[in-house]
């Protein structure tokens, strides 16, 4: 019980502490290529479970199916 409220503490006070620079950062992605801030991508978890994750936007939407992504 006491770890599950550590854990729950210390994590709202990383997104208290952290927000600032996050919204910086979706703020620039924002003001410096068109599309989404926010990526959304489709992994599978444990017992083939599928989860999203969202992490912020590094590339130009629609890069990974034009091509231009190009792996090895």
């Amino acid at each position: 019980m006491l770890k599950r409220f550590t854990d729950i503490v210390f994590s709202l006070s990383g997104i208290v502490i952290l927000s600032p620079l996050l919204l910086a950062i979706a703020v620039m992605v924002g003001i410096t290529s068109p599309g989404g801030v926010i990526y959304r991508q489709r992994r599978v978890g444990k017992g083939n479970v599928d989860f999203f994750l969202y992490k912020f936007r590094t590339m130009r939407p629609g890069s990974d199916r034009n091509g231009l992504l190009t792996i090895g």
